[in-house]
């Protein structure tokens, strides 16, 4: 739940499952799944946690 209360990608992502028509404990378990595959990549690959950057970020050209 400490995720939903601030924004980023697990909001976005629970935001999207339930304006599918998911209900609320449904979203959830969508987004405890997605939690637990990103956790066990880590542990398979031994690499820490890196969040996605920004789109805005990656995409913007740096200007001359």
């Amino acid at each position: 739940m400490t995720l939903l209360t601030r924004e980023g990608a697990s909001r976005v992502y629970y935001d999207k499952k339930r304006s599918e028509g998911k209900g609320q404990a449904t979203a959830m378990l969508c987004l405890t799944r997605r939690r637990i595959d990103v956790l066990h990549a880590m542990l398979r690959t031994g690499t820490p946690y890196r969040p996605p950057m920004p789109l805005t970020l990656v995409s913007r050209p740096i200007a001359a």
